[in-house]
């Protein structure tokens, strides 16, 4: 249980920065 707490808090903060970097990559296509 640990173990898939673990996975799951690591894929929770991967999408967390992968939803940044889009983001920050839309804001600076728009403003370019």
């Amino acid at each position: 249980m640990k173990q898939y707490l673990r996975v799951a808090l690591f894929f929770n903060l991967l999408f967390a920065k992968l939803s940044v970097a889009m983001l920050s990559l839309s804001e600076g296509s728009s403003v370019g």
